[in-house]
């Protein structure tokens, strides 16, 4: 059932490996391509492996998703907060 508000879906992510970033990309490249209109939010929670960010980066910009950047690591409930609050803010419906 559709409220007919946008939703945003909220990617809440922490790559310490090219493993684990390959996986992330393989889902988000998945989400680009069954729903191409959705709105797609990563959040990192401060992965510790920098470079794997910036190419999480370049991806999301390829994609069209937004990447937020958190200054420091706090878990998994505050990194989908960031995604909540953004939805709130916009009238969202958070995925």
């Amino acid at each position: 059932m559709s409220t007919g508000r946008p939703s945003l879906a909220i990617i809440p992510a922490f790559v310490r490996s090219d493993a684990e970033l390959e996986v992330l990309l393989r889902c988000l490249v998945s989400l680009a391509t069954t729903a191409p209109d959705a709105r797609v939010m990563v959040v990192d929670d401060h992965s510790p492996e920098r470079a794997l960010v910036d190419n999480l980066q370049i991806a999301c910009d390829e994609l069209g998703f937004e990447l937020v950047r958190k200054d420091e690591n706090s878990g998994f409930s505050r990194t989908v907060n960031v995604g909540l609050r953004r939805a709130l803010e916009t009238g969202a419906d958070a995925v």
